[in-house]
């Protein structure tokens, strides 16, 4: 019995040793499929891995290119992995484009957009990081959320999609919870639900359009052009209040520096579009190759709910070589 003990013991040790030179060198081909799914979430026995699309997953609109490298099923969840011969920001453009062709709702909004208490301003065309998981909803499909998670090995520019299926859930912080950006993109999409898409984007966007009130409701966003780069912006109150007649009233002032080809005239009347779009009425203005001005008029309704003017400049003024200064102040 002795003996049987110690070769017992001798046994173990060589196993433990075994084990811990197995974790030392990392495996690099022909993982064991049994391994893999006990170390994947979920049941291992209710884990299966498939060669194409998971069962029941409806179709996306991909790109000839595109190839799907395999996909996993594990209860209620589903996963494919997708490879785009493109660098991951046109391929995740793409796709979201190809998406809502096919009536998929974009429901989620650039951060710049949905900041809190940002209050509109100048800002720069508005972009969805790399970062940043991305949700679309379709009335039949339910939520599709794609994140950008690695870069293919086949190719130096390929993006890797992961696609997840999960039970649908309203909107909430954690879908815009920034991820470590390192190229590739995963999707989710879940089960239909009585909630229209159209509801849950109001719901998104509904949650930060209550936080603005008051004249700061009335703040315009007015996004740069594409062309637009190095751009600098701020918002402050008007010194000493506005430019009331009946004396100083309080104000904002909105400003942006950047830098691009074009005329006063030319940035004068893309801001000027936007504020009219807005529910702004020009007074007069006038517009020349470095500079341009023109006084704006807008109304509020007040907490008693009665209505009272709103008053606002726009000014562009060019300052050095393809460098410009914009600023909207309001009172």
């Amino acid at each position: 019995m002795h003996i049987l003990l110690q070769r017992g013991a001798a046994l173990a040790a060589c196993w433990l040793t075994g084990v811990s030179l197995a974790i030392a060198n990392p495996i690099e081909d022909q993982v064991p499929l049994d391994l893999v799914r006990v170390l994947l979430p979920g049941n291992p026995e209710q884990t299966f891995l498939y060669e194409g699309a998971p069962p029941g997953f409806p179709e996306l609109p991909l790109p000839e290119s595109a190839s799907i490298l395999g996909s996993m099923e594990s209860g209620n969840m589903r996963r494919m992995v997708v490879e785009f011969a493109e660098p991951a920001g046109p391929a995740r453009t793409r796709l979201i484009a190809d998406m809502e062709a096919e009536d998929y709702l974009l429901i989620t909004q650039p951060p710049q957009v949905m900041r809190p208490g940002s209050g509109g301003g100048f800002m720069a065309p508005p972009s969805i990081p790399d970062g940043m998981m991305v949700q679309l909803c379709h009335e039949q499909h339910g939520m599709l959320m794609l994140r950008i998670v690695g870069s293919g090995q086949g190719m130096a520019a390929s993006t890797l999609l992961e696609v997840q299926s999960t039970a649908l859930q309203v909107p909430g912080p954690a879908a815009f919870t920034p991820f470590r950006n390192t190229g590739a993109a995963e999707i989710r999409m879940a089960a239909p639900s009585n909630t229209s898409c159209e509801a849950l984007l109001d719901q998104q966007q509904g949650r930060f359009q209550t936080m603005r009130s008051g004249l700061g409701a009335k703040v315009p966003g007015l996004l740069l052009p594409a062309a637009a780069s190095g751009a600098q912006t701020r918002q402050s109150g008007l010194p000493g209040g506005g430019f009331g007649a009946s004396g100083p009233s309080s104000g904002r002032s909105n400003e942006a520096r950047f830098n691009m080809p074009g005329t006063a005239a030319g940035l004068y009347e893309h801001f000027s579009g936007q504020l009219r779009d807005q529910d702004w009425a020009e007074d007069h203005g006038a517009a020349g190759e470095v500079s341009a001005t023109g006084a704006w008029v807008s109304t509020i309704r007040d907490q008693d709910g009665e209505e009272r003017p709103v008053r606002g400049i726009l000014s562009v003024m060019q300052d050095g070589d393809e460098q410009w200064n914009a600023r909207f102040m309001f009172w």
